[in-house]
């Protein structure tokens, strides 16, 4: 069996499985189909229209909230509509493709951590122990009560912090148990040379050594999803490296069609593409605030996840500004989604704007429309001062 055949195999059932887990019966139909050579192309068709279609899917509708694993579910979907063909050298052109996928995507992530500079200085872990995160109670068993009890109130002025809309600094030092620093600092170092040297191996001649360095890269990815908790990422992740395993050795490449020359030159387009986006992403990031979480920079962990808050308030005619408070739990999602959104991706401010009119569409009838004001903080380590830092942005809409 041919890598290209194990990749489609794979991707199928992750489909299959993602459309189960989201509800969608179109996804999961779309699943199966992708076990089916002669379907496959048209298969992933579909998905990609419902991808990218506003209304439909998340990519087209919200490109600043969707996470990296959808980004990666329509590049895999790309991959398949363009195959140069189900024969051995259009197979050996695609299992190509995805294994230049899987040495950019590995090798760039490491790239961006080293941009960034929190695992060069091995303090990533240090800080995602201080705040109130999936990975705080991971370093507790490890030291002593005072220092447990010391993050603990620590969290909770954080969490407290976090969550008021204004600007100021948490002045309290973040803790740093020296055994918590010490981990972290091993973490981060391991993490830079599994990211950084590992890729390398799977374009290596012998297939021994390509082999060793997807199960190294398998083995290593394993253990951040295991703590990550992120399995659909690791799933995608599994689709680009168990195909390592299947590849033969290589085959004549020339194609007679000229469908599948364009093919290969397309899917060649998409590969530089994938090698190009994320230093176009860290301009982004440096240069306009974006979080190496979003828009297909998968930089994920390359910097603790922002966290902030946000407020609504209203007026109506020259009253003073009110607030307006979520009135159940689909506001309150809404309010989450457009605080996520501004502090994120903080160059666009179309969250808030759409968020002001969806507001003052829900004016009662007969009452003056109101003016709305944004209010949206984020909240990061000011390295200077070594405090947590709370800035504030904020946007008026006139009714």
């Amino acid at each position: 069996m041919q890598a290209a055949r194990v990749f489609g195999l794979l991707f199928s059932a992750y489909m299959v499985a993602r459309g189960w887990r989201s509800q969608s019966v179109l996804l999961g139909l779309v699943g199966l189909a992708l076990f089916f050579g002669p379907l496959r192309r048209w298969a992933a068709l579909v998905a990609l229209a419902y991808y990218l279609t506003p209304g439909l899917g998340r990519l087209g509708s919200e490109p600043f909230l969707a996470g990296n694993h959808e980004y990666l579910e329509a590049l895999f979907l790309l991959i398949l509509a363009l195959e140069p063909g189900r024969d051995a050298v259009g197979r050996v052109h695609l299992g190509r493709t995805v294994g230049a996928v899987a040495v950019a995507l590995v090798f760039l992530s490491g790239v961006q951590k080293v941009a960034h500079g929190a695992y060069v200085r091995g303090d990533f872990f240090t800080q995602c122990y201080a705040q109130p995160t999936k990975f705080s109670k991971l370093f507790d068993p490890f030291v002593s009560a005072e220092e447990r009890d010391a993050a603990r109130d620590f969290r909770g002025a954080f969490g407290f912090f976090s969550r008021e809309v204004r600007e100021g600094v948490l002045d309290m030092p973040p803790p740093r148990p020296p055994v918590v620093a010490w981990v972290s600092r091993s973490l981060c170092w391991a993490t830079l040379a599994a990211e950084l040297l590992l890729p390398w191996l799977l374009l290596a001649h012998r297939a021994r050594e390509r082999k060793l360095g997807a199960a190294l890269l398998i083995a290593f990815f394993a253990a951040v999803e295991a703590a990550a908790r992120e399995w659909m990422f690791g799933g995608l992740v599994l689709c680009l490296l168990l195909p390592v395993f299947f590849e033969r050795d290589l085959a004549p490449t020339s194609l007679t069609s000229g469908t599948g020359r364009r093919s290969t030159l397309a899917l060649r387009a998409l590969v530089v593409l994938v090698c190009t986006w994320p230093f176009v992403h860290m301009y982004l990031a440096f240069a306009h605030d974006l979080s190496p979480w979003k828009l297909a920079g998968f930089g994920m962990y390359t910097l603790p996840a922002r966290v902030g808050a946000l407020s609504v308030e209203i007026r109506q005619g020259n009253s003073e500004f009110r607030p307006r408070r979520p009135r159940d739990g689909s506001e309150a999602e809404r309010y989450e989604e457009t605080s996520y959104a501004l502090r994120n991706v903080p160059f666009s401010s179309a969250a808030a704007r759409d968020l002001a009119r969806w507001v003052q569409e829900r004016t009662p009838k007969g009452a003056l429309r109101p003016e709305v004001r944004i209010r949206a903080t984020t909240v990061r380590l000011d390295r200077e001062i070594d405090r947590y830092r709370s800035t504030m942005r904020a946007w008026t809409y006139p009714p």
